[in-house]
């Protein structure tokens, strides 16, 4: 912090890379999650004991897809307005 009580640019800009980190770690750990356990119900044993489940669980899977790619357009324009907002930081 510096004399006046305010806190100085280069720990706000590491803090910001800092929980930045933290939440890719996180994405990157919850993606690897879905993706093992993805694997293990269409690959593994599981797959074999789904019986009709296997039917309900591909159209899930593709209306997850279908409504992620509508949202996307949305979502992008939200997180360019706020990146704008909050400026460059490097």
């Amino acid at each position: 912090m510096t004399a006046d009580g305010t806190i100085s640019r280069e720990v706000a800009v590491a803090a910001f890379l800092a929980i930045r980190m933290a939440l890719g770690l996180t994405l990157v750990i919850l993606l690897a999650v879905c993706v093992r356990r993805a694997f293990l119900t269409f690959a593994g044993e599981r797959y074999r004991h789904l019986g009709r489940r296997k039917g309900w669980l591909a159209g899930a899977n593709a209306l997850a897809v279908v409504l992620l790619e509508l949202a996307r357009a949305p979502v992008e324009r939200v997180l360019t307005g706020v990146a704008g907002a909050i400026g460059p930081w490097a």
